[in-house]
């Protein structure tokens, strides 16, 4: 062939090859770029790609994650590897790409490196959504990390912390339980506030969730849970009153060991009082009555202040229950019979008594607070009883 054929030749054939790389899209052009590329050149193939934000990069970025993942172990400790690895991370969770979730969590696996692992949990937390495998690969590596800690090994808080606000952000129920023992285990600040953070995004039926932590857990989680159901908005006043009853139920049930669990005990029994008094203390007339006799007897043996008896019995009072209005009435009536035979009485307990039967409404009362009147008590006393009775005639 003459000299200027092959050069005429050579030129048909180059322009050809660059039609043919034309006709590709514009991301295969980027995949052949990273192929051929260094790790450098590898690394600002990713950052070009952001400039095409029309385009879809995800072919490119599986491709880099899959050359990270089959070469993890010979570039681990290389620093371009690590930025290469994190960026290819990053850019799969921008652009959400939800196929690389299980190939992440491989990743995470294998690429032990703190920085890259950080950035697989940020990113499974944003793509891996109704993923169960994914999902329970994390509970069960935060209940790894739990049961290390609590038998004095050495965590990195850092990554269980990405990977609780990783499960709050996916929100399934399942990772309830996990969660909730990051909250009370001990850690350092910043861990419990994204594991509570975490708990608060938990999407699913919270009565069965925190059921669950009143009836299995020890007391000071149990209190812990009330008080996550108490200061979380996202839990209508209906699940609030029947995690406040089933508390409650539990509570009187239980009987402590220690002067430690007491005062647990009573924490317990006082927040789902409150929380029922809040909620709807009329659907739950029976166990407080039943919160009522167990506070009284344990006043009465001077186990408890007489805060705790004012508060059973102003409970009662805002149930408007005709049973609430018959147990404060033998109460009234057992009070009378003290002050016939000459006993001392708490004023403060016997107001709240009058007070509480006033509210209620309940003529049942009525012969007894009369009663009131006629008997030893002070003027305090008997002037409540008789706004007690003015109250009952309006009713």
């Amino acid at each position: 062939m003459k000299k200027g054929n092959l050069i005429i030749f050579v030129f048909i054939l180059l322009a050809s090859l660059l039609g043919a790389q034309q006709t590709g899209s514009v991301t295969e052009a980027f995949q052949r770029n990273y192929t051929r590329g260094s790790l450098s050149t590898k690394i600002q193939v990713l950052q070009d790609s952001v400039s095409y934000p029309d385009e879809n990069m995800a072919p490119l970025y599986i491709q880099s994650l899959d050359f990270v993942a089959r070469n993890a172990s010979q570039l681990m400790n290389d620093a371009l590897s690590r930025e290469l690895a994190a960026l290819t991370v990053r850019l799969i969770g921008v652009t959400r790409v939800e196929e690389a979730a299980l190939p992440l969590w491989e990743l995470f696996r294998d690429y032990e490196e703190p920085s890259v692992q950080r950035e697989v949990l940020s990113t499974l937390g944003e793509i891996a959504g109704g993923d169960d495998r994914i999902i329970r690969a994390l509970i069960q590596w935060v209940d790894g990390r739990n049961n290390l800690y609590r038998a004095g090994h050495k965590v990195d808080l850092s990554l269980l912390g990405e990977a609780l606000t990783a499960l709050g952000k996916l929100g399934a129920e399942s990772a309830f339980p996990a969660i909730f023992t990051s909250a009370v285990m001990g850690y350092p600040e910043e861990v419990s506030r994204r594991a509570e953070e975490a708990l608060r995004q938990v999407k699913g039926d919270y009565r069965r969730m925190v059921l669950s932590i009143l009836e299995k857990n020890p007391l000071p989680e149990k209190n812990f849970g009330l008080d996550f159901v108490i200061s979380e908005e996202n839990i209508s006043s209906a699940e609030k009153a029947w995690i406040a009853r089933a508390a409650l139920d539990i509570a009187l049930k239980l009987t402590p060991e220690n002067q430690d669990e007491q005062d647990e005990l009573l924490k317990l029994k006082r927040n789902a009082v409150s929380l029922l008094t809040e909620t709807s203390p009329e659907e739950a007339v029976d166990p407080l009555i039943r919160h009522f006799d167990a506070t009284l007897i344990a006043w009465e043996r001077d186990f408890i202040p007489r805060s705790d008896l004012i508060q059973a019995l102003d409970a009662l009072g805002k149930t408007g229950s005709s049973k609430a209005a018959e147990r404060l009435t033998l109460y009234i009536e057992l009070l009378n019979l003290y002050t016939e035979n000459g006993q001392t009485l708490d004023e403060e307990v016997v107001l709240s008594v009058i007070r509480n039967l006033g509210q209620l409404g309940d003529k049942i009362a009525f012969d007894y607070l009369l009663y009131v009147r006629y008997l030893n008590y002070s003027e305090k006393v008997k002037n409540a009883a008789r706004q007690a009775l003015d109250t009952l005639n309006r009713f």
